[in-house]
């Protein structure tokens, strides 16, 4: 039975080439775009699984509520790590210290900049670093060092690396104590080429004793008890001077930790939510003000839930990951929607079929089980051709994902769940046409009075508004986010960012030497100015305690800080808007600031300039008011900041290239000046306009990704069109031929043919306007800077819908139109 099932698919797919076709190449298309979305969606969820403690370890995140508004920081201060070991030893298996960042490591003459962290001993035990050479407690020894495999490789080609030393950032000899697998792609430390013992006194964290000093990160892992009921008890004896270092560190958002998605190694939220509850009040006594609260973020949340709102994660790319989710299921009910449309209306064609079967003694759970199973064939065969699609278009797919996904062929689960999805397919496309087309009458099918009655069709109308009812919803999601990026792009950010890059002071050799240095990139003829800062044009790195002024509010205020040099608003090319700038000729500068229109309405002046602001006991005269510089996310509105000269914080330099100079030949001179300060080296450099366009990297990557969905949904839905309007052209031969001999004329039969389906996308935009404006509205709400839906474009996607499917049956409709009349009126219908 099988047997015959299988040769009447395959004579029923030979004998209707073109819906045969249609049918397959919609389906491999949706099942394509599936199957890469579903990589993806694998990709986000099992994020840090790399790591076989996952869903035990967790990172502190401390909720500073300051202005009235709380936002979250991955950062704790160094004490923080000892209190908890102390009075919370049955909560904590292990606790651990790190701080990040680019460090100069050297091995004779080669030198290089490389991402690592300073990390207590028990880190790589926490995070299961698989040790190639060593063992993971070879940061025990403050003098020692782990480095990674391809970092091993680099430094000391094919010797053996154990023992040998390492110098970081030309101060600090280390010895390799142990060696790592590199770190996949897919988790949250990918990148780490080096760890450095966290005990050795070279390490800037080990001495820290603020307890608002947050620059550090603190990762805890659950012991197995973790959870239980205890009393939090014992507050008394601590530092309450609120010493003004940095509180919060770079930026008030928090950015790349996110969920893991399936539990496999005990994760139990209720477990950290007890322990949260326990410690979260433990820093209040040791801080002037009791401005924060510290909780626990799970590692199985770093990375889908990495935004926070009022001191909870409420979400983060567990919104991509929906939404990609059900664009994917979307494009899939696309292409099943074309299988269904094509069948049901080639009924008539396989009544006569079905009658006979049914006559000789076939069962109707036989004719379902046969119609199911030519579904399933047509799913196969497009499974091949998805498959072949996937491997095509991966690399593309990889690059507009920022992502190295592969097709795990010899994984078994893999194939599992294709098996599984080409079910899935085959029953999703073949199911409502297997049912339809199985209960025909029998007796009016042989008698020949079987005719579909005249709401046949609702059904596939219906299904076509869906299909453009989406592919429009799609269509206007694309340019709404594109807009969106567009608006934040052009906003102004207060100064020229063309010709500016930033090099960090890696060494202490640029430091002490910072205006020999100076003066020789300004000689070099390719340097129109060059400054010093804490921070980056792209970034407020610190937010300080302890400013007070006349007529302040009671309660702790925290605002951004920049320490600079006199040159720093020069070299940007800020806007002064009321006052002066730095100058070398006013000694008294040394103690000056500058605000930004931000924190001149905060200080609430109205003529700042002459004011003063006290910190640390010392008064600060206000010189001059700058406009509003977007140092940090675009969408967000420009945080108030303080901008004071000052030494010991600044760390960066930035250069502005003169106008006109060639980039290539103007960096080649800046790197012969860097290298004779900082021989050996490598001249490592960032362009502020490149730091800036990162910013839209995740709105920019969404908008790529919904565009290739769009397209594919349109091609999927234009494809079926095709097929339905060649089926419609067929059926109504006669009534063409009929109209044509009675003096109708090609434009008119056109007109006659296509009106139906021009309507059915009419109404398609009719019902995708409001829905797409309900949600794009509900993504536009999380931006403060932004775009208004604007009428061109529902206008302008709806007759773009229109003109698409004017075209796509126009070839049909007119091939109709044209045919001869008298060989339609001599076939039979």
């Amino acid at each position: 039975m099988i047997k015959n099932y299988l040769k009447i698919a395959f004579r029923n797919l030979s004998r209707n080439k073109v819906y045969g076709f249609i049918n397959i190449v919609g389906l491999a298309t949706g099942m394509a775009a599936a199957l890469l979305i579903g990589l993806w969606i694998w990709s986000e969820v099992s994020f840090d699984r790399y790591y076989k403690k996952h869903g035990r370890l967790a990172e502190i995140v401390s909720n500073v509520t300051m202005n009235g508004v709380t936002s979250s920081e991955l950062d704790a201060a160094v004490p923080l790590a000892n209190e908890l070991r102390q009075r919370f030893p049955d909560d904590f298996k292990e606790l651990a210290l790190m701080a990040s960042g680019n460090h100069m490591i050297a091995v004779g003459d080669k030198k290089m900049e490389q991402e690592g962290i300073w990390a207590e001993a028990g880190f790589p035990a926490m995070f299961t670093f698989n040790m190639l050479r060593g063992n993971q407690e070879a940061l025990k020894d403050p003098s020692s060092a782990m480095i990674s495999q391809s970092l091993a490789k680099e430094l000391f080609g094919n010797e053996d690396p154990m023992g040998k030393t390492i110098r970081v950032d030309n101060t600090t000899d280390m010895k390799v104590t142990g060696i790592y697998e590199d770190l996949p792609s897919n988790s949250t430390f990918y990148g780490t080429e080096f760890l450095l013992a966290w005990e050795n006194k070279d390490n800037p964290g080990r001495g820290s004793d603020g307890w608002t000093n947050h620059h550090y990160e603190l990762f805890v892992e659950l012991s197995d008890q973790a959870g239980s009921d205890q009393a939090v008890s014992g507050q008394a004896g601590f530092d309450q001077t609120g010493s003004g270092h940095s509180v919060l560190g770079p930026g008030s958002g928090l950015s790349g930790r996110g969920q893991s998605g399936f539990d496999q190694s005990g994760f139990d939220q209720s477990r950290f939510d007890q322990i949260s509850a326990k410690i979260k009040d433990i820093t209040k006594p040791h801080i002037r003000g009791g401005w924060e609260e510290i909780m626990l973020h799970p590692m199985d949340r770093w990375h889908l839930y990495n935004e926070f709102k009022n001191g909870k994660a409420t979400g983060g790319r567990i919104q991509f990951v929906w939404l990609f989710g059900i664009a994917g299921f979307f494009i899939l009910l696309l292409a099943c929607i074309n299988f269904t449309n094509l069948s049901t209306a080639r009924s008539e064609k396989r009544a006569r079929e079905v009658g006979i079967r049914k006559a000789i003694g076939s069962r109707r759970w036989q004719l379902i089980g046969q119609f199911l199973g030519e579904s399933l064939l047509l799913a196969s065969f497009a499974l091949v051709l998805a498959f072949l699609m996937a491997w095509l278009f991966l690399p593309s797919f990889n690059r507009l994902a920022a992502k190295e996904l592969t097709l795990p062929l010899g994984q078994g689960y893999f194939w599992l769940l294709v098996l599984g999805f080409t079910l899935f397919t085959g029953l999703l496309a073949g199911s409502y046409p297997a049912f339809y087309l199985s209960g025909f009458n029998t007796v009016k099918v042989l008698k020949g009075s079987f005719r579909l009655g005249r709401f046949a069709a609702l059904p596939r109308k219906v299904l076509v508004t869906l299909q453009f009812t989406i592919s429009i919803v799609l269509i206007v999601s694309t340019l709404i986010v594109f807009r969106q990026i567009q608006y934040a792009k052009d906003r102004p950010v207060g100064y020229s960012r063309e010709g500016l890059i930033t090099i960090d002071m890696t060494t202490p050799e640029l430091k002490q030497h910072y205006d020999a240095l100076r003066n020789e990139l300004l000689q070099t003829g390719a340097v129109e100015n060059v400054a010093e800062s804490s921070s980056p044009s792209t970034e407020v790195q610190n937010s300080m305690l302890g400013y007070d002024w006349k007529g302040r509010a009671p309660g702790e205020i925290g605002i951004g800080t920049v320490f600079v040099g006199y040159d720093f608003g020069k070299t940007l090319g800020w806007e002064i808007k009321d006052g002066r700038d730095f100058s070398r000729e006013y000694p008294s500068d040394s103690g000056a600031v500058i605000l930004n229109e931000a924190a001149a309405k905060l200080v609430g002046f109205k003529q700042p300039v002459g004011e003063s602001i006290r910190w640390h006991d010392q008064e600060h005269a206000i010189i001059g008011v700058v406009k509003n510089m977007v140092m940090e996310s675009p969408y967000m509105p420009v945080q108030p900041t303080f901008f004071t000269l000052y030494d010991r914080s600044i760390h960066l330099i930035t250069i502005r290239i003169k106008p006109g100079m060639a980039i290539r030949g103007g960096l080649a001179k800046i790197e012969q000046v860097f290298k004779r300060y900082n021989p050996g080296s490598s001249f490592e450099y960032r362009f502020t306009d490149e730091e800036y366009a990162r910013k839209f990297f995740d709105e920019e990557h969404m908008g790529s990704l919904v565009t290739v969905f769009a397209v594919l949904a349109i091609f999927i839905s234009c494809l079926g069109l095709f097929g339905l309007a060649s089926f419609t052209a067929g059926q109504r031969s006669k009534e063409i031929g009929v109209r044509k001999i009675l003096g109708a004329s090609v434009f008119s039969l056109w007109t006659h043919l296509s009106r139906e389906f021009v309507g059915l996308v009419l109404l398609s935009c009719l019902i995708a306007i409001p829905v797409s404006t309900y949600f794009l509205d509900q993504w536009l709400q999380k931006y403060d800077y932004r775009t208004t839906m604007s009428g061109w474009v529902f206008l302008g996607t709806g007759v773009g819908a229109v003109v698409i499917a004017l075209l796509t049956v126009s070839y049909q409709t007119v091939k109709a139109a044209l045919a001869n009349p008298i060989g339609s009126l001599r076939t039979d219908g």
